[in-house]
């Protein structure tokens, strides 16, 4: 549920599926955090739980009252936060909800199939929130798809042909035919729907030049076709089914070609990309592939932008002025210096130098460079070791 709660149906009696056989329990994992939400008795006597699905931190489930048929019920692990969501079918006939379906922004897409308010509906998991999308419509196979919207079969309730392919982002307006009832280019089974990437599924479709076999849709009518005639011929199929998106855009499936019997297949949604993966069972038997399963994917762990370690801003040096020279004498070169290179008789002719006062400028170097630095900015003195630059 994501608050660190779980919930579940536990019987209590030999009769686990009559009324007063089976309550709505929640734990947190804790013996003391562990007790029914539901009771046997009075209003939130439920019965006939199915189809636990989360959604916003609450789970939405299908069950039924005395008093009212089966209807959408929903949890947050609280017996006070446990009710119904609506009476879609007021009074004791059922709404029979089912095929939720997570739309991208955390709704949930449900069929209501049965009563006046029969039809595709949408839930955030309160009773506010839980309305009807397009009604008179029956929908199955409510899928998922990796771009936020949801696929379906569907058909009018007053239609007796078959079922058209449809797309849904959970609006009246964002609910459209794919492929219509009884297409004469391609024939709709409603066995399964897989998604591959973005708004890309496959599900099983036939023509009348290849027999059933997997079709693949992007959402819209143009990129909507068959994807590969495996067991070719118009009166051959190919069996395709088990179909196990991998989460990277590729799915794995089982489908029967003669040399071959069933094997295991791939297909990364392009014809050239559709291909046995593995003969597991060599010669015309095939293998029995049973349960195929994928593993939950993870979005990969972002690797860390480095922090720059900022550059240290270098402290200005000081333009040498006949009023600060004694200064950038006195904080570069040890006082010891001042008499050996005459720079203290340099530095009191300026007047500049704390404790020179009294020293008399007297030597022809010290003289030059006095009258040096009271004019000019950057000044090189000569010393017996080198060159000192200010």
């Amino acid at each position: 549920m994501g608050n660190g709660r779980a919930v579940f149906t536990a019987g209590e009696n030999a009769m686990n599926d009559q009324p007063g056989g089976t309550r709505l329990w929640s734990t947190d994992g804790t013996a003391a955090g562990t007790f029914p939400l539901t009771s046997f008795t009075g209003a939130n006597s439920l019965q006939r739980f199915d189809q636990f699905t989360a959604v916003r931190g609450k789970v939405v489930f299908a069950a039924a009252t005395p008093a009212d048929g089966i209807e959408p019920w929903v949890t947050d692990g609280t017996v006070a936060g446990t009710s119904q969501l609506k009476s879609i079918n007021p009074g004791v006939g059922d709404s029979g909800p089912r095929y939720f379906a997570k739309l991208g922004d955390g709704r949930l897409v449900f069929q209501a199939e049965t009563g006046p308010n029969e039809g595709l509906w949408v839930t955030d998991g309160t009773p506010a929130g839980t309305t009807l999308v397009v009604g008179s419509l029956y929908a199955s196979q409510i899928t998922a798809l990796a771009n936020g919207t949801v696929a379906f079969f569907g058909r009018p309730v007053t239609s007796t042909g078959g079922d058209a392919l449809y797309v849904s982002d959970g609006t009246a307006a964002g609910t459209r035919t794919v492929v219509p009832i009884n297409s004469t280019a391609l024939s709709i089974n409603t066995q399964f729907i897989a998604p591959l990437s973005g708004g890309t599924m496959l599900f099983k479709a036939s023509t009348a030049a290849t027999g059933s076999e997997i079709g693949i849709s992007d959402g819209t009518a143009a990129g909507t076709r068959l994807l590969r005639d495996i067991n070719p011929g118009p009166d051959n199929t190919s069996f395709a089914d088990s179909v196990v998106p991998l989460g990277d855009g590729r799915a794995v499936f089982r489908a029967y070609e003669p040399a071959t019997g069933f094997e295991l297949w791939i297909t990364d949604g392009t014809i050239a990309g559709t291909v046995q993966l593995k003969d597991i069972n060599p010669g015309a038997a095939g293998s029995n592939i049973q349960f195929m399963t994928a593993f939950a994917v993870s979005a990969p762990t972002p690797t860390p932008t480095p922090t720059p370690t900022p550059t240290p801003t270098p402290t200005p040096t000081p333009t040498p002025t006949p009023s600060n020279i004694a200064a950038i004498i006195a904080a570069n070169l040890p006082a010891s210096a001042y008499s050996t290179f005459g720079y203290l008789a340099a530095a009191s002719a300026l007047g500049a130098l704390p404790g020179a006062a009294g020293a008399v400028a007297s030597s022809s170097a010290a003289r030059t460079f006095a009258a040096a630095v009271a004019g000019v900015a950057n000044v090189a003195v000569a010393t017996g070791g080198g060159t000192v630059a200010l």
